[in-house]
């Protein structure tokens, strides 16, 4: 048994009937287990967007977008929907704005 915190996930993709789970790190783990069913709970974390169907990125890890794909932190590079690109971008961005709002204030306390 391996214990990944989601802090230290950066993508989860799709690949058969199995799940590829990238961490910072560079390690990948490859549950046999579907993406639907490995993704029910981490998917409704606010940190974990999905960019295309099958990737579930980690916005803590993104390092911006970049026409057709999601740059990630730790070099790796996934492909986006397209058609929902300014989408997606909206989201990271509010969702930066959100935290850095929240650690201000947690400063100010």
């Amino acid at each position: 048994d391996v214990r990944l915190f989601y802090r230290d996930i950066a993508s989860l993709r799709s690949s058969g009937h199995s799940t590829i789970i990238s961490c910072l790190s560079g390690r990948e783990y490859v549950p046999y287990v579907s993406f639907s069913e490995l993704t029910k709970e981490i998917a409704l974390d606010e940190r974990f967007l999905l960019v295309s169907r099958g990737i579930l990125v980690n916005m803590d890890h993104i390092e911006g977008f970049h026409e057709k794909d999601c740059r990630l932190q730790n070099g790796m590079i996934v492909p986006i929907t397209l058609r929902k690109q300014r989408q997606l971008e909206q989201v990271w961005h509010n969702y930066i704005f959100s935290k850095l709002h929240h650690e201000a204030a947690e400063r100010t306390r």
